[in-house]
């Protein structure tokens, strides 16, 4: 596991961001048959699409979307620049009412249209698979909130959701 820190899946396309050079030195010095797990995603729905989209004046879901593309194009020349299967988690959806720095329905919504575009494009790519958290982490009748179960902290998944990614990463 390479935990580089807090980092937003914004910064990580950006060819001159640390985050971005850092990845890539990391996946260069893992052996071929690795297969590459990013989390990344959390951060961007939380803080960063809400932030972004008031400072543009631009819709969430506009944000939200430009992100994912940027994040799937730079996953894409991961795999095929170090020959990788690689597999997106996530992303975790914001876990905390409480923290008011923007409404949590837009973060929610954030990370909605960045899982649903990340499942849409891993259909049309062979060796990149997604491990989508939206609908498990969401409730389902009332879309404006989490199911907390999973959540350890308010912020954190806790172990509850393990069998779920193990039955997901043995399919």
């Amino acid at each position: 596991t390479y935990n580089i820190r807090p980092a937003l899946a914004y910064n990580v396309t950006k060819e001159e961001h640390r985050w971005n050079a850092t990845v890539k030195s990391i996946i260069s010095s893992l052996p071929d048959t690795d297969t590459v797990l990013f989390s990344f995603g959390q951060i961007d729905s939380a803080s960063h699409f809400p932030k972004q989209a008031q400072l543009q004046d631009r819709p969430i879901e506009d944000v939200a979307l430009d992100a994912a593309h940027d994040y799937f194009n730079f996953i894409v020349e991961i795999s095929q620049a170090y020959n990788k299967q690689v597999i997106i988690y996530g992303p975790v959806t914001a876990g905390n009412m409480e923290v008011t720095d923007f409404l949590f329905k837009e973060k929610l919504l954030g990370a909605k249209i960045f899982t649903e575009y990340l499942q849409d494009r891993c259909k049309d790519v062979d060796g990149i698979e997604i491990l989508p958290l939206y609908e498990l982490l969401v409730d389902d009748e009332d879309t404006d909130k989490i199911k907390s179960e999973y959540f350890y902290d308010k912020t954190h998944l806790g172990t509850k959701i393990l069998p779920y990614l193990i039955e997901k990463i043995n399919e």
